[in-house]
């Protein structure tokens, strides 16, 4: 069935128009609703959306109900799309908690989950230091699970990869473990600082496009490396850092130096007719001598 606010399609609702989310966010504290919402969400993004729009004046009970309707959903396979892992643990995690019923861990655990999402690295150290000590430590399987991402991020780094890591990438995974609890392996941090290097090797600056503004790429690649250093103060790409810093101190001195002289040279032809007039008040003589060839008629 269709119509110009909802498509509902089985025991699926999408809504097409943005009425109705607004509506759905004014009418989120309704328990009726709410359950009716959650157990026709269509895809992983409309779980995560309709949970966070829950009023925070909501009781228990319905935050049970909805978290218990979702996590159905979830286990049952019902849900399109997918989503970033933390986010998606993020969100399962709230609803076990929510609903009181761990045993949805063990169904999440048999599940093919990984069809749901896609994993960004540099968000893992915040997702491992919940499981392994943090709201979802308690949880059923939550410190296996923890031990299992960092496993992954061992390999994401591993001198066994066959391509070279992006600097933004690593320089985002950086700040996110110098930020959090967990402590790495010494081989990681040896393989982390490899990659780094070989990452900050690749860059050129003779390679900036024509369309790219030197400053800003030069100025972003100098961000990146500072943010590595923060977690590996030791790194060896200081000759390549160096490099940057006086391409970029280079850029700065030929912008000021245009700058200054955009600001000396004329904005206006200095020929008399062109000339400004002058500021200074009529005098009284000034007056007399424009009106003296006025003759008052007989």
């Amino acid at each position: 069935m269709k119509s110009s606010f909802v498509v509902i399609d089985g025991d699926r609702a999408n809504f097409i128009n943005p009425s109705v989310q607004d509506f759905l966010f004014r009418e989120s504290a309704d328990a009726r609703v709410l359950g009716t919402l959650a157990s026709a969400a269509p895809s992983v993004a409309g779980a995560m959306s309709l949970w966070k729009k829950i009023d925070p004046r909501a009781s228990a009970d319905i935050r049970k109900q909805v978290a218990a309707a979702l996590l159905e959903s979830i286990t049952s396979g019902k849900l399109d799309g997918r989503g970033p892992l933390h986010e998606l643990a993020d969100l399962v995690g709230h609803l076990i908690l929510a609903s009181g019923q761990p045993g949805y861990c063990d169904l999440i655990r048999q599940h093919e989950s990984d069809d749901f999402f896609w994993i960004d690295e540099g968000n893992l150290p915040t997702l491992i230091d919940e499981l392994e000590s943090g709201r979802f430590s308690n949880l059923p399987h939550a410190r296996a699970y923890g031990r299992y991402l960092r496993l992954h991020l061992h390999r994401y780094v591993s001198s066994d990869r066959e391509y070279a890591m992006e600097l933004e990438e690593l320089a985002s995974l950086a700040t996110a473990l110098a930020a959090s609890k967990v402590e790495m392996s010494e081989e990681f941090y040896r393989n982390f600082e490899t990659a780094a290097e070989e990452a900050v090797d690749v860059l050129d600056m003779d390679a900036i496009g024509r369309s790219e503004d030197p400053e800003q790429v030069i100025g972003e690649w100098l961000e990146n490396i500072d943010k590595i250093e923060q977690l590996m103060p030791a790194a060896m790409f200081s000759f390549k850092k160096i490099d940057f810093e006086e391409r970029m101190a280079s850029i700065q001195w030929a912008q000021e130096q245009r700058e200054q002289r955009e600001s000396l040279s004329p904005t206006r032809s200095h020929s008399p007719s062109a000339a400004a007039p002058s500021a200074a008040p009529f005098s009284n003589a000034d007056i007399q001598s424009m009106f003296s060839s006025l003759r008052r008629s007989d």
